[in-house]
């Protein structure tokens, strides 16, 4: 049986479209992680990239992204631990501490 969907179960019928959504929300909670979606985790992703020195046109690539902008502008948040380390780099190279 073909319903027209790009994408359907093994019996043809729809498949549910927030089906990795509750995957996600299984497994979030399987592993004790806080509450998060598919899509949050793609920006808990691009920010852990940041906060381990990961080149953003790395991130950017991994993700999918045409232009390193989108992961800048829209996923890749930085912390506050980003902000201290970045700090204490420019200390150590101004002061040699």
């Amino acid at each position: 049986m073909n319903s027209g969907d790009v994408i359907s179960q093994p019996n043809g019928t729809a498949i549910d479209p927030d089906l990795m959504t509750k995957a996600v929300k299984r497994m979030v909670k399987e592993v004790a992680l806080p509450h998060s979606t598919p899509h949050g985790l793609r920006h808990q992703c691009a920010t852990a990239g940041i906060e381990v020195g990961v080149e953003m046109g790395v991130i950017s690539k991994n993700m999918g992204h045409a232009r390193v902008t989108i992961t800048e502008d829209i996923y890749a948040h930085v912390t506050s631990n980003v902000m201290e380390e970045a700090a204490l780099k420019i200390e150590r190279q101004l002061f040699g501490r």
